[in-house]
């Protein structure tokens, strides 16, 4: 699928809306965004038996995604009368932004899943992911899961013996890993920005905005889970 977003807005800070006892001078803020973005999402599944009683499920996808995204606004302060507020050339101070950001994803999962006599099941997950919003030789990472689960009231005297005031009983447990990548781009370069700070004899300052960090990676959190659903 393809998609793609324009927004425009601006905002108003009259004097009018501040504290007349401090002196207030108004502002006002243009800003233009536009976001690009498309994925890829083929996938293909098998589900058959081998033996008439047991059932097999297979599912294999890959994932292709990219964002591009960009935005600019100018923010102009020091207006000293509130119907000058849309008329950026009377502004006494003016701080232009502008950001541009691409993000690429790319993915592929396997799952396949084994049912025996509708009672006993055994399952797998297996996926790789990378991602651009980490640095070279920390793009991607590998995830996977595994699962079983008792099907216990399908089980002729375990339903006799529970009958009827138990109708489903079933045991599952799983164990394993999973990626997040949300941390936002390019966090593993040093990012610099001009901000608001005035000019100091015709040169224009920047700051830090946070410290390299060449181990920016994917979070993982492993898992291990157990349950009892009864009805």
């Amino acid at each position: 699928g393809y998609s793609i977003s324009n927004n425009d807005g601006i905002a108003l800070t009259p004097i009018r809306s501040q504290n007349p006892t401090k002196n207030p001078t108004g502002s006002s803020s243009l800003s233009k965004s536009q976001t690009r973005s498309w994925n890829l999402e083929p996938q293909f599944s098998y589900d058959g038996s081998l033996f008439g009683k047991d059932r097999i499920g297979i599912i294999g996808s890959v994932t292709i995604r990219k964002t591009n995204a960009e935005s600019m606004s100018v923010m102009a302060t020091g207006y000293n009368n509130d119907a000058m507020l849309r008329s950026f050339a009377l502004a006494t101070n003016y701080y232009p932004y502008n950001t541009s950001r691409m993000y690429r994803y790319a993915g592929m999962m396997g799952r396949a899943e084994y049912v025996w006599d509708n009672k006993y099941v055994i399952n797998g997950i297996w996926r790789r992911d990378g991602s651009s919003r980490f640095g070279p030789g920390r793009r991607f990472g590998n995830f996977w899961s595994a699962g079983i689960a008792w099907i216990a009231s399908d089980e002729k005297w375990i339903r006799n013996a529970l009958s009827p005031v138990v109708s489903f009983l079933k045991f599952n447990a799983n164990i394993g890993t999973a990626g997040s990548d949300g941390g936002g781009d390019y966090q593993y370069l040093s990012q610099w920005s001009r901000d608001r700070m005035v000019n100091y004899d015709d040169v224009v300052p920047m700051k830090n905005l946070h410290a390299v960090n060449q181990y920016y990676q994917w979070a993982l959190t492993r898992e291990l889970n157990a349950g009892l659903q009864i009805n």
